[in-house]
């Protein structure tokens, strides 16, 4: 029984995310030009650079899979996390060649202070992507 209810709520949890992806399609939203999204990772060493916040622009290619991505600010302590994401592991739909899309990245520090990095991503429609973690005890933030 244990095994048919855990098959049961995979297949439901497959069949929202199909869903919410299909109503977003249609939204006015970067992610409805997103197949999948490789969110931003916290690294340990981020910490001392937080926080921190950067526009992404992905212009994507006539070509699927080709894209170029910029970051505003250029320079920002976040920029091999991001060009990771966004240039490299994230898969954009071939129904928008030509287009760009904008996502805002903000990594925060929020909550209760713990002994080593907790983290968690949050995405705020129509383009804002939150990295969070909390304080770090004895850390530099």
């Amino acid at each position: 029984m244990r095994h048919l209810r855990s098959a049961f709520l995979s297949s439901g949890l497959v069949m929202f995310c199909a869903l919410w992806a299909d109503a977003l399609r249609g939204a006015d939203t970067p992610l409805a030009c997103v197949d999948e999204l490789a969110f931003p990772v916290f690294r340990k060493a981020t910490a001392y650079y937080l926080p921190a916040e950067a526009r992404v622009s992905v212009k994507l290619g006539p070509v699927h899979g080709e894209q170029s991505v910029t970051l505003d600010p250029p320079d920002t302590p976040v920029r091999l996390d991001l060009m990771e994401a966004f240039a490299t592991k994230t898969r954009y739909s071939p129904s928008c060649k030509g287009k760009t899309l904008i996502f805002l990245v903000r990594y925060l520090v929020e909550g209760e202070p713990t002994m080593f990095p907790a983290w968690e991503v949050r995405f705020r429609v129509p383009n804002e992507v939150l990295v969070v973690t909390h304080p770090i005890i004895g850390g530099v933030n």
